[in-house]
Protein backbone atom coordinates (compact mmCIF):
# COMPACT_ATOMS: atom_id res chain seq x y z
CA UNK A 1 0.00 0.00 0.00
CA UNK A 2 0.67 3.53 -0.67
CA UNK A 3 2.23 5.45 2.22
CA UNK A 4 0.48 8.56 3.87
CA UNK A 5 1.63 11.82 2.90
CA UNK A 6 1.49 12.84 5.92
CA UNK A 7 1.70 11.77 10.04
CA UNK A 8 -1.54 11.96 12.50
CA UNK A 9 -2.70 10.60 15.33
CA UNK A 10 -6.85 9.95 14.75
CA UNK A 11 -9.48 10.15 16.95
CA UNK A 12 -9.95 6.58 19.34
CA UNK A 13 -13.10 4.57 18.57
CA UNK A 14 -15.08 4.18 20.26
CA UNK A 15 -15.02 7.26 22.85
CA UNK A 16 -16.28 7.40 24.72
CA UNK A 17 -15.38 4.22 25.54
CA UNK A 18 -16.35 1.48 27.99
CA UNK A 19 -13.80 -0.78 28.26
CA UNK A 20 -11.51 -1.12 25.09
CA UNK A 21 -10.76 1.67 22.55
CA UNK A 22 -8.53 1.19 19.14
CA UNK A 23 -5.88 4.32 18.76
CA UNK A 24 -5.15 4.36 15.22
CA UNK A 25 -2.04 6.49 13.54
CA UNK A 26 -0.11 7.04 10.05
CA UNK A 27 3.26 7.95 9.53
CA UNK A 28 4.34 9.51 6.38
CA UNK A 29 8.24 8.59 7.57
CA UNK A 30 9.64 5.95 9.57
CA UNK A 31 11.37 5.89 12.89
CA UNK A 32 11.35 5.77 16.14
CA UNK A 33 7.52 6.55 17.58
CA UNK A 34 5.86 6.64 21.32
CA UNK A 35 2.53 6.70 21.79
CA UNK A 36 1.81 7.16 25.52
CA UNK A 37 -1.18 7.62 28.04
CA UNK A 38 -1.93 9.93 30.47
CA UNK A 39 -4.48 10.47 32.91
CA UNK A 40 -6.02 14.42 33.45
CA UNK A 41 -3.23 15.18 35.90
CA UNK A 42 0.03 14.67 33.61
CA UNK A 43 0.65 11.61 35.11
CA UNK A 44 1.80 9.02 32.15
CA UNK A 45 -0.52 5.82 32.66
CA UNK A 46 0.64 3.07 30.12
CA UNK A 47 3.11 3.20 27.36
CA UNK A 48 1.74 1.42 23.96
CA UNK A 49 4.34 1.91 21.53
CA UNK A 50 7.76 2.68 22.25
CA UNK A 51 9.76 1.09 18.90
CA UNK A 52 10.92 2.35 15.26
CA UNK A 53 7.98 1.52 12.88
CA UNK A 54 7.85 1.78 8.98
CA UNK A 55 5.83 4.43 7.58
CA UNK A 56 2.10 2.94 6.77
CA UNK A 57 -1.04 2.98 8.56
CA UNK A 58 -1.14 1.29 12.57
CA UNK A 59 -4.09 1.09 15.09
CA UNK A 60 -3.11 -0.03 18.80
CA UNK A 61 -6.36 -1.11 21.51
CA UNK A 62 -6.32 0.27 24.76
CA UNK A 63 -7.95 -1.67 27.53
CA UNK A 64 -8.44 1.02 30.36
CA UNK A 65 -5.51 -0.29 32.09
CA UNK A 66 -2.16 0.80 33.00
CA UNK A 67 1.46 -0.56 32.99
CA UNK A 68 0.84 -2.64 35.93
CA UNK A 69 -2.47 -4.30 34.98
CA UNK A 70 -4.73 -2.35 37.00
CA UNK A 71 -7.89 -1.25 35.64
CA UNK A 72 -7.71 2.90 35.75
CA UNK A 73 -10.25 5.00 37.07
CA UNK A 74 -13.31 6.26 34.81
CA UNK A 75 -12.37 10.02 33.22
CA UNK A 76 -10.33 11.93 31.06
CA UNK A 77 -7.29 10.84 29.58
CA UNK A 78 -4.71 12.01 27.04
CA UNK A 79 -2.83 9.78 24.29
CA UNK A 80 0.51 11.71 23.47
CA UNK A 81 2.25 10.36 20.01
CA UNK A 82 5.27 11.26 19.13
CA UNK A 83 6.81 10.57 15.75
CA UNK A 84 9.38 11.42 13.55
CA UNK A 85 8.86 15.67 13.44
CA UNK A 86 6.16 16.18 15.04
CA UNK A 87 3.73 14.89 18.62
CA UNK A 88 -0.15 15.14 18.66
CA UNK A 89 -2.11 14.58 21.50
CA UNK A 90 -5.77 13.89 21.71
CA UNK A 91 -8.50 13.08 24.41
CA UNK A 92 -10.11 9.80 25.43
CA UNK A 93 -13.22 9.69 27.43
CA UNK A 94 -13.60 6.38 29.71
CA UNK A 95 -17.12 5.73 30.82
CA UNK A 96 -17.84 2.54 33.71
Amino acid sequence: SVPPTTSRLEPNYPNPFNSTTQISYRLATPGPVRLDVYNILGQQVHTLVDQAQAAGFYQVPWNARDQRGATVATGVYLMRLHYPGGVQTRRLLLLK
